[in-house]
């Protein structure tokens, strides 16, 4: 054997290679049968991430039947039972591999799809000890696949001393049983909690009892609706760093201005809003001061309310007074609206909508999906440019509703203020119609700002002049790759490709010209003083 071999960073990072090659399981395998200098170091790789208890309870051997169960009413399956009690030989070889074992995490995989587990397969594995049957699994997801709800008594097994993060799929309904709650949260490294399901007074209380104690968690997701009790809690936690959350809809007679605590969320930096409305929105926001939130995403789940200009200005005033115009760099706001509403003159959301959140000047990321109707001209988009220097990302809902007359929707002359404004700027997106300002022969469109980030972006359909054009994007993005039109005419695609080619030529003459300028200033020497 070649001496590099026996430097186990070396052989690991083969190992991790192999393992996602088409058959890596197997090579893995053969590679632990090879030599005692292999196994372990090839055991970790293959056992490291799971995501069925089938492979795990084949080391049993003899001990696991494997049947087959098929009728008219049920789909053909590979059911896995005991056939006898394992021995101490068999528990040693389970035991070893089980170690290994980091992450527990339901997937796609095919070759699992058609097994499941019965019981008496889980009375085997767990009664053997007392001890977390992983002891360094670090991520779980609850349930796995082919475990039905009868045994989720056994999850208490699973539950390790070293886990970080787990995710519990809750049925309707379900109730957490104390056993399993009190071991849940002795576990001091859990720092990431998911629970999904449908919305129960047993899973509403299995929620509230939760996180009213798991006071390290650092991350909680949850798309069970909550009540205002369960954010309360979720104020006081003093690790909380993220927190994504299903609010139900809320009426006036039901709404409370307050959390009712001293300092909420000491240190949350990313929230996570699903809301029915705007005005749910609202509601929450006012609840109490986010002062340390970096990045704010909000998902309306309803369609679009009838006066949204109003509240989307109502949300960005109120964002202004609970959110800290230096900590915030995040915004993002999207619907699953599945098509944009006409464009009404009366409800489309213009500069004075969005004015408010101008405030946060180190805002990076700007983002609106709503389909909803837009009234934009290019002076909003300068004002913006101005406001936010920091600005890498906008995304202004190039498949909203935008003004039928195409001159007065904005153009790519915008681009001007966000180049020369946000030196960051790497990517946005707009119905930009494809017309661009008088630029004399003499004078650069972007007067030497160039925009280095920028690999492509979103434009809308027509284009006046293709070699204008192709002139103007050149110059102020240099480093361009694609442009995508949101046309559907093959006409349009053809002369935004057209647009693509040129601006690749006029890029590179550009940069052969830069390069001649240097060469001729390097040779001509330090200007004479007179």
């Amino acid at each position: 054997m070649h001496q590099i071999f026996r430097l186990d960073e070396i052989f690991e990072a083969i190992c991790w290679f192999v393992k996602y090659e088409s058959d890596g399981g197997k090579t893995l395998a053969a590679l632990t049968r090879t030599c005692r200098t292999f196994e372990n170091v090839a055991l970790a790789a293959l056992w490291e991430s799971q995501d069925s208890l089938v492979p795990l309870a084949r080391c049993l051997g003899a001990a696991i039947q494997e049947t087959w169960k098929s009728n008219e009413n049920i789909k053909p399956t590979n059911i896995l039972c005991t056939e006898r009690l394992p021995t101490l030989s068999e528990w040693k070889r389970e035991h070893k591999h089980a170690l290994f074992i980091k992450t527990f995490v339901s997937s796609q995989n095919p070759s699992i799809l058609d097994h499941s587990i019965d019981t008496t397969v889980f009375i085997a594995l767990f009664a053997h000890g007392s001890m977390p049957f992983f002891p360094n699994l670090q991520e779980f997801q609850w349930p796995l696949r082919g475990i039905s709800d009868g045994d989720i008594p056994f999850i208490t097994r699973f539950l390790g001393p070293k886990l970080e993060k787990i995710t519990l799929n809750m049925p309707n309904n379900y109730k957490l049983d104390m056993l399993t709650l009190d071991h849940l949260l002795t576990i001091h490294a859990l720092k990431e909690m998911s629970l999904k399901g449908e919305a129960g007074l047993g899973s509403l209380l299995s929620i509230r009892e939760l996180i009213t104690r798991s006071v390290q968690l650092r991350a909680f997701t949850c798309t069970i609706p909550l009540d205002l009790t369960h954010v309360r809690i979720l104020a006081t936690l003093r690790s909380l760093h993220r927190l994504s959350v299903i609010m139900p809809p809320m009426v006036d007679e039901s709404f409370e201005t307050s959390v009712g605590c001293d300092d909420p969320f000491p240190v949350l930096q990313t929230l996570t809003l699903a809301v029915s409305n705007l005005a749910g929105a609202l509601h929450f926001i006012q609840l109490c001061p986010f002062t340390h939130v970096a990045q704010f995403e909000l998902e309306i789940q309803e369609n679009s309310l009838p006066d949204s200009p109003r509240y989307l200005e109502a949300l960005g005033t109120l964002m202004v007074k609970q959110f800290s115009s230096k900590a915030l760099q995040a915004f993002r706001l999207t619907s699953e609206c599945g098509s944009g509403l006409p464009w009404d003159t009366t409800k489309a959301i213009r500069a004075s909508t969005l004015r408010p959140f101008l405030s946060f000047r180190n805002l990076a990321m700007f983002h609106l999906d709503a389909n909803w109707c837009y009234d934009l001209h290019n002076s909003f988009i300068e004002e913006a440019a101005k406001a936010w220097p920091s600005l890498r990302y906008i995304f202004l809902d190039p498949w909203g509703s935008w003004p039928v007359p195409r001159d007065r929707r904005l153009t790519l002359a915008c681009f001007l203020p966000l180049v020369q404004h946000c030196p960051r700027i790497r990517n946005f997106a707009g119905l930009f119609e494809g017309c661009v300002p008088y630029i004399s022969d003499t004078t650069r469109p972007g007067n030497g700002h160039e925009a280095e980030f920028v690999r492509d972006i979103f434009v809308g359909h027509s284009v006046s002049d293709i070699e204008a054009v192709a002139l103007f994007l050149s110059d102020l993005f240099p480093h361009l790759e694609q442009i995508r039109s949101l046309s559907e005419a093959d006409d349009t695609h053809a002369r935004w490709e057209e647009v693509t080619k040129k601006v690749k030529e006029y890029t590179l003459v550009r940069s052969q010209m830069k390069a001649w300028y240097k060469e001729k200033d390097a040779t001509a020497g330090p200007k004479k003083q007179t």
